[in-house]
């Protein structure tokens, strides 16, 4: 119910073996399950039946030249981004070294300011401030920004910097792949400062049984079907923040399939 049928050419061979009342009672079935459209593919001519039937239950029917295999994948494609589930999150969406990375935190944690310094670096900026991302299938989650806000980065004291007239549209990205959650925090009054980890010290679990380590000063926080979540402590000497970063993304891009 409530799924788009695809009628193409060996489906028309198929028909044409059997008897009327084979064929009605099969279409019969079909519309039943009150389809909210019926594609011709193949290039092939809607049967006097078909377009009856189409009337009847008020069944929207397209023809088309394209393979059946094409039109469904291109469907399948296309349904997958527009009826996604959707939600809105807090914070910045960069592209850091091919991979969707998502920083997050509190306000004041210095999340523009860590994006100001990737994008000078040679990265890529998809969102900031709010971002937008889609469920497109079970363990893929895409990011992308939203219209009012493209092409802007806010920074704290600085105010809104358009990034495509300082760094050019090559440090821009329409959407990415959700790969890696960043949650930065401030450390509390008395609190210690985290240990430097050890390359070995500490990993974490991904799809696949796939274990990899987190470089510097980074703690694992938990995981995601589609995304590893690692939390990084910030003290007032953040200078370090980009390179662990980078130097665990570079890790990442390197063992994932």
């Amino acid at each position: 119910p409530g799924r788009v049928q695809i009628v193409g050419a060996a489906e028309m061979a198929w028909a044409r073996r059997l008897g009327q009342k084979r064929i009605a009672h099969h279409l019969s079935e079909i519309f039943a399950a009150k389809p909210p459209a019926l594609i011709v593919a193949d290039g092939c001519t809607p049967p006097p039946i078909l377009e009856a039937l189409c009337r009847a239950h008020d069944v929207a029917l397209f023809t088309t030249d394209r393979p059946s295999a094409e039109v469904i994948d291109r469907l399948r494609h296309h349904l997958s981004r527009v009826l996604a589930e959707r939600e809105m999150r807090h914070g910045v969406l960069m592209d850091v070294l091919g991979l969707g990375v998502f920083i997050t935190g509190d306000p004041g944690t210095g999340k523009s300011e860590l994006a100001l310094e990737l994008i000078s670096r040679g990265h890529g900026l998809v969102a900031d401030d709010m971002v937008e991302f889609a469920r497109i299938s079970p363990t893929v989650l895409e990011g992308r920004c939203l219209p009012l806000m493209q092409n802007y980065l806010e920074v704290r004291g600085l105010g809104l910097r358009d990034i495509r007239t300082i760094f050019g549209a090559t440090a821009l990205r329409r959407r990415m792949r959700l790969r890696l959650i960043v949650q930065l925090r401030r450390l509390l009054p008395g609190e210690p400062p985290p240990p430097r980890l050890e390359a070995s010290s500490m990993a974490c679990s991904w799809p696949g049984g796939m274990a990899w380590p987190w470089a510097g000063a980074w703690r694992v926080a938990s995981t995601r079907p589609s995304a590893a979540m690692m939390v990084a402590e910030i003290t007032e000497d953040s200078r370090s923040t980009p390179r662990a970063m980078l130097s665990s993304a570079a890790w990442l891009k390197e063992k994932m399939p």
